[in-house]
């Protein structure tokens, strides 16, 4: 569940002097032909042929953003906002205001997500996850992206073994409290409370950590991934539906 807000703070914090050009908008081109590329491959597999079917049910992938295009739909419209954040979020000129501000959208996007775990333990519950309103929570990826554009301005350095005692000890906590307080543990959404704390600790200490990849060979390997982290995370989609299934055979 860490994944996409790691993805999504992670642009935050290389993004965070991004303005409006016109270089800035060619550049969305490479990623919806990236995307159109990796629908293709999965449609084949989908229909594991090439014809009139074939392209008709591409079509519709395409503009459906089936299977985990979902991240792909929503980056699109994040990446046209982001300028439009980056202006807002420097316009409170001192890092006392721009927490606050987070702390608004964490109060209106992650809170509520979380109170909804509530839902799923009885009539005695439900009145929590009306608390604080629901509607806005739908904004959690803006958090996200700004936590990753804070981040990008600390300057205090952590120890690093205190985060990662950290991060093992609310993993913990979470996956414990989660399964005492609602059924659906394992379907949460992104923006629940646990996800985000999870997520932030990660990012900042990986942030902080300071590594030296000596190995040429290991340096291009890592390279490769970071550059197509998209691809790799659309077609794992392959590997979902069908290798999955052939998994329990070999027990």
């Amino acid at each position: 569940m860490t994944c996409v807000p790691l993805f999504i703070m992670t642009t935050g914090y290389l993004m965070k002097d991004k303005t409006y050009s016109k270089s800035y908008f060619i550049k969305l081109l490479p990623i919806i032909g990236i995307y159109c590329l990796a629908v293709s491959i999965y449609t084949f597999f989908d229909v594991r042929v090439i014809n009139i079917d074939y392209f008709g049910k591409l079509l519709v992938n395409i503009f459906s953003f089936s299977h985990y295009a979902w991240y792909v739909n929503m980056y699109i419209g994040l990446y046209l906002m982001i300028p439009f954040l980056n202006v807002g979020f420097k316009s409170f000129n001192n890092r006392r205001s721009q927490a606050i501000s987070l702390g608004v959208l964490v109060l209106f996007t992650v809170i509520p997500a979380t109170l909804s775990l509530f839902n799923n333990n009885g009539q005695n519950h439900i009145i929590l996850s009306h608390l604080i309103t629901d509607y806005w929570k739908g904004l959690w990826p803006i958090t996200y992206y700004l936590v990753g554009a804070f981040i990008a301005s600390f300057k205090k350095k952590s120890n690093i073994k205190e985060l990662i005692l950290s991060i093992i000890i609310l993993d913990v906590l979470s996956v414990l409290g989660l399964s005492a307080i609602s059924k659906s543990s394992l379907g949460i959404e992104y923006g629940v409370l646990p996800v985000f704390l999870l997520s932030s600790l990660i990012f900042y200490s990986v942030i902080q950590l300071k590594v030296v990849i000596k190995n040429g060979w290991l340096q291009k390997v890592v390279l490769f991934i970071s550059e197509n982290t998209l691809p790799i995370y659309l077609l794992s989609v392959i590997g979902d539906y069908y290798w999955y299934p052939i998994l329990p055979n070999f027990e």
